[in-house]
């Protein structure tokens, strides 16, 4: 598809022979023609940010509906991160086994008792095929904005990691001020937004989901954002088309031209701190070997407000209260507090 500015925008259903569900889109600047006239949504439309202006379009690759299983959808066991009965304080509650263990993440970092380890050297991050072919699929998931590695392979290595870790996803947490949104701190400072990039141990484990409950089955990247006056033009790609994935229970995934991932770390990704903890959302594996980078990187105000945008699954709508009383509840503070380090060690490459 060629990049051009879209004026109108209709979408058909077909199934597949697997049974899946694909969004199929025609798209032109003047005479549109629906794929399928039978599944067709009301349009014309243009997409808008929330001041209703007309939002700049990004190439979009491929926009596609699947059927609500056949996206990462949460833990069957209802969680949200509200204050209520559902929300992180409970969770050692409603996952006993899994998230009150003694290695909880996030945590805090005290870089004055972090230990220095020489081999915690500089990382690789590669992909095959290499860029331009592989692509990203953008999706909202009731918790998160996730960025997944749709084709292409991505992976980790080096940086005194011992085996090799490819890149499934990376997702976004963030506040709803820009006092409060990461989930890891530094030195008891939070920053309004985090982002993890998830690979897991391709070495030793077959797929994501068996990784995921492993000992070093995951190794997670935390690259904490502070707010510039400027965007930053590295995130904007991703930014362009929030619109699109505003609405969880459409379940919509965008799919655009990959980018390098690290473009998205900070200006020296050699420093960072590194611990052994968990999933930081049920159920909380202690699975993941964590890299905290020192240094941030930086998103501005205007780009921030298209997070917090998104919304949350309708039936975790009462858990929140922000920006209105509407019926529909924004995606803000999703992160969990930090825990306690019950004698864990924290070493740092610098």
């Amino acid at each position: 598809m060629e990049t051009m500015i879209l004026n109108f925008i209709f979408f058909g259903l077909i199934i597949t022979a697997s049974g899946q569900r694909r969004a199929t889109v025609s798209v032109n600047s003047g005479n549109v023609v629906p794929v399928n006239r039978g599944n067709v949504m009301p349009g014309p439309f243009h997409w808008t940010n929330g001041e209703g202006e007309p939002v700049e379009q990004e190439e979009v690759i491929e926009l596609q509906v699947e059927r609500a299983d056949a996206i990462d959808i949460p833990d069957p066991i209802h969680w949200t991160y509200g204050e209520g009965e559902l929300g992180p304080s409970h969770w050692s509650t409603l996952f006993p086994e899994q998230c009150a263990a003694n290695s909880e993440s996030p945590i805090d970092i005290n870089t004055y008792r972090t230990i220095y380890d020489a081999s915690l050297k500089k990382f690789a991050i590669f992909y095959d095929p290499p860029l331009p072919v592989a692509r990203f699929a953008i999706h909202n998931n009731g918790h998160s904005v996730e960025v997944h590695t749709d084709s292409g392979q991505f992976y980790l290595s080096n940086g005194g990691m011992r085996h090799l870790y490819k890149i499934d996803q990376f997702h976004f947490h963030w506040g709803d001020t820009s006092h409060v949104g990461s989930e890891h701190t530094i030195n008891g400072h939070p920053a309004p937004l985090e982002m993890h990039i998830v690979g897991w141990n391709k070495d030793i484990y077959r797929t994501l989901k068996e990784a995921s409950t492993k000992p070093s089955g995951l190794h997670v990247f935390a690259v904490l954002f502070q707010i510039s006056p400027f965007d930053n033009p590295e995130l904007q790609p991703i930014i362009r088309v929030l619109p699109r994935v505003i609405d969880p229970d459409i379940p919509v995934s965008v799919k655009i031209p990959a980018t390098p991932i690290q473009n998205l770390l900070p200006k020296h990704p050699d420093r960072y701190f590194r611990y052994s903890g968990s999933l930081t959302t049920p159920r909380c594996y202690t699975s993941v070997i964590w890299t905290v980078f020192e240094q941030t990187q930086y998103i501005s105000e205007r780009q921030l407000n298209y997070f917090r945008q998104m919304l949350l699954h309708d039936d975790h709508s009462r858990e929140q209260v922000w920006p209105t009383q509407g019926l529909r509840k924004h995606m803000i503070n999703n992160f969990r507090p930090v825990q306690p380090l019950n004698g864990r060690q924290v070493f740092r490459s610098f």
